[in-house]
């Protein structure tokens, strides 16, 4: 799907109270707003599957409550790439060349096996208790990897990335990872928080 001047949204929900939405493979590019949006509040449960979203005019993927997101790509877009709400589970994704953040993500949310790379903003930046897991996040131009109260970065590189590697806040655990070549930290931890079996290196 291609969209052209005053295109609005690629695909998007616009009636209330919406559920169980899947979309699945298929390629949307150059909307004036963003690829897909299902990122209402009321519309919860949905999958968005094998999808690649691109040039977009805003976001490329945004999805709301208790959503999914798997195996899909967003770059070159305006926004962010990929946006979720709370309770999400991003699986398998990359996002890469946005001109804001890689991928967003509200609380509770759960990232896994995902690649966030050459971003104008930070590779993932995350709200309270969320878990990202086996992910890397490289020359992105903020931080590789930034999230809030609460939550723990596993397994995750954060590499060459223009302010630190990987932020955790408040009471956060951060373990065995790989923060390399970063130009400020590699690792930056809040109070109460852990570091465990990680590797530093030239930052």
């Amino acid at each position: 799907m291609i969209g052209t001047a005053n295109s609005l949204n690629g695909i998007s929900t616009s009636v209330s109270v919406l559920r169980n939405i899947v979309i699945r493979n298929g390629a949307v590019s150059g909307w004036t707003v963003t690829g897909i949006d299902l990122f209402s509040s009321l519309s919860t449960n949905s999958q968005i599957i094998d999808v690649h979203s691109s040039g977009n005019g805003v976001h490329g993927i945004q999805i709301g409550r208790g959503g999914t997101i798997r195996d899909c790509t967003a770059t070159y877009n305006t926004g962010s790439g990929i946006v979720c709400e709370a309770g999400c589970v991003i699986i398998g994704s990359s996002s890469g060349s946005n001109t804001a953040n890689g991928f967003v993500a509200g609380s509770i949310c759960v990232i896994s096996d995902c690649s966030a790379y050459l971003n104008g903003g930070s590779g993932f930046t995350t709200e309270s208790s969320c878990t990202l897991r086996n992910c890397s996040s490289s020359n992105n131009s903020l931080y590789g990897i930034r999230a809030t109260i609460g939550s723990n970065v596993q397994q995750c590189t954060a590499n060459f990335n223009n302010l630190s590697g990987i932020w955790v806040n408040i009471g956060g655990a951060i373990a065995g990872c790989t923060a390399y070549g970063n130009v400020q930290n590699g690792i930056m931890i809040g109070i109460g928080g852990s570091v465990i079996d990680c590797t530093l290196y030239a930052n």
